[in-house]
């Protein structure tokens, strides 16, 4: 409606009253921000072992899912790399992100070994040429950022993960991850390849649901086995009043 009375008034076009004005000032209510969702470690544990390894393309999803839950990349920086910009030896990898901008994203030894695998065994079986993506397809061309979303959802579907899996969502798990760790919010927006900490910031915000989600759980199991305790007749003595544990 706004739209409409505005292209009115790029044309000149009055209306009696002027209900237009009015329209114009209205403002649209604030949303509040959707909290990402991510994956336990278990889960993500469970989901990265998904690929059959004893298939070429088992060993390149293999690699692909630990990068993306161990160094946080967009599923387009993963699908941008080529074998030069990988660094097995120091566990780091050149990144082109949002805007042409580069910056050096690091990985574990789980990343690693599966990215060595990857080159040593898997690629060279998917390679017909001097290609230079790091990611093949069968055809021995560069994976697109379609196949990898189908991919790890296809693995989320394997693991038996509740939750839909997409590549973003290894991105969210490993800032949560890094968050809950304790890590200098600086250093996992620098890491994300952020321009503003501000959006690093939601992190926060889920690691802080995730601690009063388990205080409260633990808090309710707590009051069931007192009350348990006292339906049985064992509670002797004072009643300790519930405490927080710690997380």
């Amino acid at each position: 409606m706004r739209g409409f009375y505005r292209w009115l008034d790029a044309e000149g076009v009055r209306l009696r009253n002027k209900p237009g004005d009015s329209i114009l000032r209205l403002r649209y209510p604030k949303v509040g921000r959707r909290l990402p969702h991510f994956l336990s470690i278990e889960d993500a544990t469970v989901l990265v072992a998904a690929p059959d390894e004893d298939t070429p393309n088992g060993l390149r999803d293999r690699a692909i899912l630990e990068l993306l839950w161990g160094a946080g990349m967009r599923v387009s920086e993963i699908t941008g790399l080529d074998v030069v910009d990988l660094d097995l030896t120091n566990g780091q990898v050149r990144v082109t992100g949002k805007g042409d901008k580069t910056r050096i994203c690091l990985y574990g030894e789980p990343a690693r070994h599966a990215l060595h695998r990857y080159l040593e065994d898997g690629r060279p079986r998917l390679a017909t040429g001097a290609q230079t993506a790091l990611f093949l397809n069968r055809s021995g061309g560069r994976l697109t950022a379609r196949s990898v979303q189908t991919m790890v959802r296809n693995a989320g579907m394997q693991a038996a993960l509740q939750s839909r899996v997409h590549p973003h969502m290894l991105r969210h798990t490993f800032a949560t991850h890094l968050i809950e760790g304790s890590a200098d919010l600086r250093v996992v927006q620098h890491l994300l390849g952020h321009a503003s900490a501000d959006t690093t910031q939601i992190y926060t915000a889920v690691a802080h649901r995730r601690k009063s989600t388990l205080i409260s759980d633990s808090l309710a199991r707590a009051r069931s086995a007192e009350a348990s305790r006292r339906g049985s007749g064992l509670g002797g003595g004072p009643a300790v009043r519930d405490a927080a544990p710690a997380v």
